[in-house]
């Protein structure tokens, strides 16, 4: 009985063993490709747009990696259609105000000057009776 114990000790302890092993792995599948996302979202976050995610793998990870590279492609177009559309509008916005201008006459209208105050009433003393 003692050997039957001894040995289901040691065949608990090896797969514990093999469990722990398994475990550390497992957690570093996991948290490598998600760091790398992470930071892959970080820089994004700041503007450059030129990085992507290279991870070929065809899980979870490889499916989230295409997503993350198709959504950085959508918006390099979409913040280059938003720069173009600027240029557009400040092209726009210049030709109106030549045109304006050029329509006023020559240059810039000035404004009439504001309109003088009038002097207050002073009061006229009463006149004695008889000196009409």
């Amino acid at each position: 009985m003692a050997i039957a114990r001894k040995g289901a000790l040691e065949c608990f302890g090896i797969g514990l063993l093999i469990a722990l092993v398994c475990g550390y792995y497992l957690v570093q599948a996991i948290t490598g490709p998600l760091g790398q996302l992470v930071g892959l979202m970080d820089v994004v976050r700041k503007g450059d747009f030129t990085h992507r995610m290279n991870i070929d793998r065809r899980d979870e990870f490889g499916t989230l990696a295409e997503g993350f590279n198709r959504m950085t492609d959508e918006l390099t177009a979409l913040v280059g259609q938003v720069q173009r559309s600027g240029i557009q509008v400040n092209t726009s916005v210049t030709e109106i105000a030549a045109t304006a201008r050029d329509a006023a006459g020559h240059g810039p209208r000035k404004l009439p000057p504001p309109p003088r105050k009038l002097a207050p009433r002073q009061k006229r003393s009463p006149r004695p009776p008889g000196s009409w």
